[in-house]
C-alpha cells in the first residue's frame, strides 16, 4: 500500500503574476474595448462578418491600431450572436490604456504586443512546475547556506551530491534521477484563475548605477493575476525508499532562509526609490512574521535573478543592475504567501 501524505497550500498574491505562455496578442486578435483587453478569435471574425464590415477591417490591416480598434468594435456586435468571438476579457491596469491612445485619448497606428498568462482550456492558472521548481531552489540554496558557496548553480553535481541522488556506475559517479527525493513530491496544478483577477499591466524596466536611477523609456504590457488573489495547489508526497526523504517543514524553512536572503538583497537595491523601499519593507514585516507552517516565494516572469538562482549562495555573486516593475507604483512582481494545510 502506497503511504502519501496531503498537503493543500493556499497561495496569496503579494504583487501581480505573470506566468508566461510564450504567446503574445497583438492588433490582429485582440483590441482595447471600454476600458479593457479583449482577446479575439480572428478566424471566427472573417468567417461571420461581411459586407461593409468586412470591407472596413480589411482595408485597415495595414495599420494595426485601427485594425484592432474595427476588430474589437465588429467582434463585440458579433459576439451577442455567435458566443466565442471574444475568448476573453481582462481589465487595464493604471496607465495601461496610455500603451495604445495618443495624449488626446486616440487610437495610434501602432499596437504593442501583449505578453499572454498560461492557460488550459481558455483559464489561466498556476502550473505546478512553478511552485515545484521554486521549492527546488529554495532547498538547494538552503543545503548549500549549510555547506558552504558553490560556483555555479547549473553544476549537476552538486545538486545530485546536495540532494543525495549520484550513484557510482562503471566507475564513475553519475546522478539517478529515480533518486532524487523530489520524485516522490506530486503537486497538482492550481485551480483556475477567474478573468475577474486578471489584469493588463505595463512593466518597466528600472535601472541603478552608481546610486543613480533610471527607467527606460519602453513599456512591456502583459496579462498578470492581481494581487490579492489566493490560488489552491495540492502537493501529495508519497512514501519511497530515498536516500533523503522531504517533508513540508523542509520546504518551509528553506523557503523562508532563502527569500530572506532575498529581501535583505532587495532591499539594499531599492534605497533610494520610495515605492521599492516601501515594498520591501512591508514584505520583511510580513517574512519576519511568518508562522512555522508559512513561507514566502517568487515566481513567474521578472521574479529576478537570485529567485530563479543560487546566486546568492556563490563564492563570487553576479550584480544585476536592473528590475522589471509594474509601471504605476514600481511594484515588483511575483510575490506570494504561502500557507500550508495538511489534510
Amino acid at each position: 500500500m502506497i503511504t502519501k501524505t496531503l498537503h493543500k497550500y493556499s497561495i496569496e498574491l503579494l504583487s501581480p503574476l505573470h506566468i508566461g505562455s510564450g504567446e503574445e496578442s497583438d492588433a490582429f486578435n485582440c483590441a482595447i474595448v471600454n476600458n479593457e483587453l479583449i482577446c479575439i478569435d480572428e478566424n471566427r471574425v472573417l468567417e461571420k462578418c461581411t459586407g461593409e464590415d468586412r470591407e472596413k477591417l480589411l482595408s485597415r490591416a495595414k495599420t494595426p491600431g485601427l485594425y484592432s480598434k474595427a476588430l474589437g468594435r465588429i467582434a463585440s456586435k458579433l459576439e451577442k450572436e455567435h458566443a466565442g468571438t471574444i475568448r476573453y476579457r481582462m481589465a487595464l491596469g493604471s496607465g495601461a490604456g496610455n500603451l495604445f491612445h495618443d495624449s488626446s485619448g486616440k487610437i495610434t497606428g501602432s499596437f504593442p504586443a501583449v505578453h499572454q498568462f498560461i492557460r488550459s482550456a481558455n483559464q489561466p492558472y498556476l502550473p505546478a512546475t512553478s511552485f515545484k521548481g521554486a521549492l527546488r531552489t529554495a532547498l538547494l540554496y538552503n543545503k548549500a547556506v549549510e555547506s558552504g558557496p558553490v560556483s555555479s548553480f547549473n553544476d549537476r553535481k552538486f545538486q545530485a551530491e546536495t540532494l543525495r541522488y549520484q550513484v557510482e556506475r562503471g566507475g564513475r559517479k553519475v546522478p539517478d534521477f529515480s533518486r532524487d527525493p523530489l520524485s516522490a513530491v506530486y503537486i497538482i496544478d492550481g485551480d483556475p484563475i477567474s478573468e475577474e483577477q486578471m489584469v493588463l499591466e505595463p512593466v518597466v524596466v528600472l535601472t541603478k548605477k552608481s546610486g543613480h536611477w533610471n527607467e527606460k523609456n519602453f513599456f512591456i504590457p502583459l496579462e498578470a493575476a492581481r494581487t490579492g488573489t489566493v490560488i489552491i495547489i495540492s502537493l501529495e508526497i508519497i512514501e519511497k525508499k530515498l536516500p533523503m526523504k522531504l517533508g513540508e517543514a523542509d520546504f518551509a524553512t528553506a523557503a523562508r532562509r532563502f527569500t530572506g536572503d532575498i529581501i535583505t538583497k532587495e532591499m539594499d537595491f531599492a534605497r533610494g526609490d520610495h515605492n521599492l523601499e516601501k515594498f520591501y519593507s512591508n514584505l520583511k514585516t510580513i517574512h519576519d512574521n511568518l508562522q512555522s507552517n508559512q513561507f514566502l516565494l517568487r515566481l513567474g516572469w521578472a521574479s529576478g535573478y537570485d529567485a530563479m538562482s543560487m546566486n546568492l549562495a556563490r563564492k563570487t555573486r553576479e550584480e544585476k543592475i536592473s528590475r522589471r516593475v509594474i509601471r504605476e507604483g514600481h511594484i515588483p512582481l511575483g510575490w506570494v504567501h504561502v500557507t500550508s494545510h495538511k489534510q
